[in-house]
């Protein structure tokens, strides 16, 4: 990957030193399609947008004057079931790195007539993608219907990805025949490992000449989304790698132990001369003067993360500390040195982390595998906290949520006389506790007697990663009306219609994330909860905590719950009986669901109960979920508490004469 740092070197050592006295040939070199291809007797079911009729993959490596490539033929038809599944199929995307290059492409339309349409050389075009900074190849079908089906045909010659690589076999539509053969020169061994029910490679003991693997299934089902639900990190899929080469005598190549000594040595080793006095001139910029270490991070990270940039892009002069710091800006690997080496500066312990974002990928422990390593974080040992450089956004205790509870590769340094080095060790990223990200609410109701002109006092409070999708921006939105806009989205989300007055904030700004709460006040004018019903009038009082989900569709749940954090709500809300009046159907504000894990572990619930005392009725609501995911098995429980907090929301309070 781009973002890492991975020596060119060892792949080189890898694969290099090995000579055939005669290349082969390659297998598939003349690999085409059916010469009079006939439509698929399929299921039409029309939740299926599309179906996949197969999906073949052929990966041939080779070398041709001692150098390795790759090449990958790819062919596959799809058949067009609805007009979605046209427009989502209608145009193709090859993506392609520099050195790339596309030696067959060829695609067609098998139309419900029984007559084909080829594409034409023409159609077949080049593209290229600004903002990703990557070419590609693409070509659209004309004149495509429901029920026929497109058919495509390429293969791409490419230097090989050796490092690990995860391939998904499962997509939102179903897939009849799936097949991928990996074939190699017979110095070079793959280890591959499948997950989530994907089949594992099988190695064909018949070969003589090369090394083969297959993967292949038949009738995939589609994966469709779900709420709350991680649908990427949970598709069938394999890894593979290079694992060994006889002809080097190499084993377990791409293993973490010398990616864990490269990172470090970029990180802190192999630093220009001039760089250790620029860090020491920062942390004097800094003014470093806190009684403890927790403090001293933040004092740190409040600093870069207040004047100086983040910038995605792999521009080599964001990632050069001198650079960094004479223009102020970084990318990911400039923010991970500037950051580690300050806090190496101070006598801070720390540890390097690299993962992936759990909702895409689940970091396996048991396979080492570089596609896992996609992001950094820096961890605090002593504190037990995490850190995310690359994010002006996030702050300590709180990175980005995509990339806690999940595994991680931990690099911490260790010394042998006067060098230094980093040493790997797989270890659980565990995220903040539940009880750190609350979202505080309290509404008073001033009613009065004529029911006209209710006002409503509204606080909201949030701490951690509720705070985290706020108390940032404040430091980032400087156009007064939009920052009007977000400002009241805090609290108009009980009524987007209503007014807002006399708002007033506490605590904005990142600098306050995980160390105290967003506070926010204001009146809300509204007439979106009472209504007259004859002589009664009617208070909608359970919408106050706002809109809530509803889980009544009893739809078969197949993913298991994955929320971006474990948080909690804590809602008061207190409303006056005017005079003269009486009020009534306050019983269904008393709710208990709790699911209790292993007969012991609250680990989810919803309570709500209320209480009326000189003419004021008090109602408080406690909702929580501990725990980041949950099984399955689990998801009915889930259903019952979420639903507990929809039917608060249909709570309807009467008031009428006495």
């Amino acid at each position: 990957m781009k973002k890492l740092f991975i020596l060119a070197a060892i792949a080189v050592a890898c694969i290099a030193n090995y000579t055939q006295a005669q290349t082969p040939e390659r297998r598939y070199h003349d690999y085409t399609w059916e010469e009079n291809p006939k439509l698929t007797n399929t299921d039409t079911d029309t939740s299926n947008n599309s179906v996949i009729i197969f999906n073949k993959n052929f990966y041939e490596f080779m070398y041709e004057s001692g150098i390795l490539f790759e090449y990958e033929t790819v062919h596959k038809r799809i058949k067009l079931v609805t007009h979605v599944g046209i427009e989502n199929n209608n145009t193709v995307y090859i993506p392609l790195a520099d050195d790339d290059k596309i030696t067959l492409e060829k695609a067609r339309v098998i139309k419900n007539d029984g007559s084909v349409s080829e594409l034409k050389k023409e159609d077949f075009k080049e593209g290229f993608d600004q903002e990703s900074n990557t070419k590609y190849n693409y070509f659209a079908f004309e004149g495509i219907e429901i029920g026929c089906e497109i058919e495509y045909l390429y293969c791409v010659k490419e230097y090989p990805s050796l490092k690990g690589t995860l391939i998904s076999i499962q997509t939102t539509v179903p897939d009849l025949e799936y097949l991928a053969r990996y074939i190699t020169p017979n110095n070079l061994r793959f280890k591959f490992k499948s997950f989530n029910g994907c089949p594992e490679a099988v190695y064909d003991t018949t070969e003589t000449e090369n090394n083969v693997w297959e993967i292949s299934s038949k009738n995939i089902p589609r994966l469709k989304a779900e709420e709350s639900s991680a649908l990427k990190a949970n598709r069938m899929k394999y890894a593979i790698k290079l694992d060994r080469n006889s002809a080097t005598g190499k084993k377990d190549i791409y293993s973490y132990g010398p990616i864990a000594s490269d990172i470090y040595d970029r990180i802190f080793n192999k630093l220009e001369s001039k760089d250790a006095k620029l860090i020491a001139g920062v942390v004097k910029d800094i003014k470093v003067d806190a009684d403890n270490e927790e403090a001293k991070i933040r004092q740190v990270e409040n600093y870069l993360k207040t004047n100086y940039i983040f910038d995605e892009s792999q521009d080599p002069n964001k990632s050069l500390l001198a650079k960094v710091v004479a223009n102020k800006a970084y990318n990911e690997i400039g923010s991970v040195k500037l950051f580690a080496n300050i806090f190496m500066n101070l006598g801070i312990e720390e540890e390097i982390v690299l993962t992936c974002d759990r909702f895409e990928i689940k970091f396996d422990k048991d396979y080492e595998c570089y596609a896992f390593l996609d992001k950094y974080l820096i961890y605090f040992p002593k504190i037990k906290m995490y850190m995310m450089p690359a994010d002006n956004f996030t702050r300590l205790g709180f990175p980005d949520n995509n990339y806690i509870n999940n595994y991680g590769l931990f690099i911490k340094s260790v010394s042998m006389g006067d060098y230094s080095t980093g040493l790997a060790k797989i270890k659980f990223i565990q995220g903040a506790k539940y009880t750190e990200s609350l979202d505080k609410l309290t509404v008073t109701a001033d009613i009065p007697i004529d029911f006209s002109d209710t006002k409503f006092q509204i606080t909201r409070e949030m701490s951690g990663y509720d705070a985290s999708y706020y108390q940032p921006y404040f430091d980032f939105i400087k156009e007064e009306d939009k920052l009007k806009e977000f400002s009241e989205s805090i609290i108009k989300y009980i009524d987007n219609q209503g007014t807002i007055e006399n708002l007033t904030f506490e605590n904005k700004g990142g600098n306050f994330l995980g160390q105290k709460p967003l506070i926010a006040k204001a009146n809300l004018k509204s007439d979106y909860f009472f209504e007259k019903a004859g002589t009664k009038y009617l208070f909608k009082a359970g919408m106050l905590i706002g809109p809530q989900m509803e889980l009544y569709k009893k739809d078969e749940r197949k993913l298991p719950l994955e929320f971006p954090y474990n948080h909690g709500y804590v809602r008061t809300i207190v409303f006056n009986i005017p005079d003269g009046y009486k009020v009534s159907n306050l019983e269904p504000f008393k709710i208990n669901e709790l699911y209790i894990r292993n007969s012991t572990d609250t680990t989810m619930g919803f309570t709500s109960d209320y209480k009326v005392e000189n003419n004021k009725v008090t109602v408080t609501v406690l909702e929580y979920y501990k725990e980041y995911d949950y099984t399955v098995a689990e998801f009915e429980d889930y259903r019952r508490v979420a639903n507990a907090s929809a039917n608060f929301n249909k709570v309807v309070v009467v008031f009428e004469k006495k």
